[in-house]
């Protein structure tokens, strides 16, 4: 029997506890620093700031934020809690040559409810990042939002951080989960003219000129091409996903750039961490980049049974 319960800090982030019949303290965290997915999250910071937003800003909302994100990370937790009640997940588990799993683990899903379209909260304060997105894009201008927008991000690195102690610290594994558009697209910068930017990017004329994305891209080497993760964990992911007929990326979009929350927590807690990257086309039931996305349970259930899969694995052996 799998049990949820869920906190709420309010304006910045869901803690959602997931637990199957042993109980006992989490030992998988998943961070989901962009799962204010709602478009009721960025309104509700939107409708009080100062700043000259640009025109349609929530078209740049619905292409950038990490839809399925959220859905997925709560799957995987519930398949962990209870992998027996899953037929399909014990039998990928057999055909990998795992032995069942009988007991289920609890997990914690951190879900940020702070729009990334105002405040990045996978970067970190201070740090440049040539080639990503700065915290604050550059249409934040006005004193009060930034202060707002500032205090909101630091609550929530207090909060992750914490989280982050809290299971790795007792020896368990943190999954830093996002998901991204299908295609690599080319933008100057994050400013005023941000939409217009995205809809010449996304143009049917335009789209297949950008490259393909992996499906799942593991990223797990830091700026210097070094592996922050378990050697085991990342063959039985790459298996795992391979016994689905997806083949995943090794940090092939991005690494972890030190500016970013998750190659902070990757540093500090090496083998017991790792970033995925999962397509969103593959997680939505159509991809439509300017709209509201429906997300697909049987498609965000695919994918998170082989992560399921390597993360027990991967607990088993330090149990």
């Amino acid at each position: 029997m799998v049990t949820s319960t869920q906190e709420s800090a309010a304006g910045v982030a869901d803690v959602i506890r997931i637990a199957g019949s042993a109980g006992g303290p989490a030992r998988l965290l998943f961070d989901v620093p962009h799962g204010a997915t709602d478009r009721a999250d960025l309104d509700a910071l939107t409708v009080a700031m100062q700043s000259p937003l640009p025109p349609d800003l929530v078209d740049f909302f619905h292409v950038n934020t990490d839809v399925g994100a959220p859905e997925l990370a709560v799957a995987v937790a519930s398949l962990c809690a209870a992998p027996a009640a899953d037929a399909p997940l014990a039998a990928l588990a057999d055909k990998l040559g795992h032995a069942p799993f009988r007991q289920g683990v609890t997990s914690v899903v951190l879900r940020s409810r702070i729009p990334r379209t105002l405040v990045d909260c996978n970067r970190l304060p201070g740090e440049g990042a040539a080639g990503l997105t700065g915290m604050l894009p550059d249409y934040i201008v006005a004193a009060a939002d930034i202060k707002r927008l500032h205090a909101l991000h630091a609550a929530w690195l207090k909060l992750c951080a914490s989280r982050w102690q809290d299971v790795c610290g007792a020896g368990g594994v943190a999954v830093a989960l996002h998901s991204y558009a299908p295609r690599s697209v080319a933008i100057d910068h994050i400013g005023a003219d941000i939409v217009r930017q995205l809809h010449a990017a996304w143009a049917a004329d335009q789209v297949e000129r950008w490259p393909l994305r992996p499906p799942v891209d593991l990223i797990h080497r830091d700026v210097e091409g070094v592996s922050k993760i378990d050697p085991g964990l990342l063959a039985d992911l790459r298996a795992a996903l391979g016994a689905i007929s997806i083949e995943a990326g090794d940090s092939a979009t991005y690494p972890l750039h030190p500016a970013t929350t998750a190659a902070r927590h990757a540093a500090r807690w090496p083998g017991q961490a790792v970033c995925i990257e999962v397509r969103r086309d593959l997680l939505v039931e159509a991809w439509r980049p300017f709209e509201a996305m429906r997300v697909d349970s049987e498609r965000v259930r695919r994918i998170a049974r082989p992560l399921a899969v390597a993360l027990l694995a991967k607990l088993r052996v330090r149990s």
